[in-house]
């Protein structure tokens, strides 16, 4: 079974390394409200894929979207860890849609690793990414 405090310590961890490394592309209200919208969109993302899925525990789908998203504007700032992240988000979602999530990530969180919602995290950055770029772009 999942176990909580694993996921908890997993998921900050990752926060942790991605906040340092994507932290200042946004305001904190903008990370606040992409949170919430990741939140959602995986959510409805897994009702709608997985409907037989009886619960979804953590943060990992958020994890990828911040990655996502960050990596973006990064790469608007002309950031060259903004190919390194991005490159590493779609070799790591590419291996899991080929392959499936690794034994040792399951291992170490305790549960099954739900690769959805991965998936729709990264889409959700990817496209609110998109949007901010072009926002920012159309107020310049």
């Amino acid at each position: 079974s999942d176990s909580p405090w694993s996921i908890f310590l997993a998921a900050a961890l990752a926060l942790a390394l991605l906040a340092a490394l994507v932290g200042r592309c946004l305001t904190a209200r903008q990370w606040a409200w992409f949170w919430f919208t990741a939140s959602v969109f995986v959510s409805v993302g897994l009702w709608i894929l997985l409907p037989d899925l009886e619960r979804y525990v953590g943060a990992s789908g958020g994890l990828h979207g911040v990655a996502a998203l960050g990596g973006i504007a990064m790469f608007r700032e002309h950031r060259l860890e903004s190919v390194l992240l991005l490159g590493g988000l779609l070799v790591k979602i590419g291996w899991e849609v080929q392959f499936g999530a690794t034994a040792a990530t399951a291992e170490l969180i305790g549960g099954n690793v739900i690769e959805q919602a991965h998936w729709f995290g990264a889409v959700n950055g990817a496209l609110v990414g998109g949007i901010f770029w072009a926002y920012r772009r159309g107020s310049q």
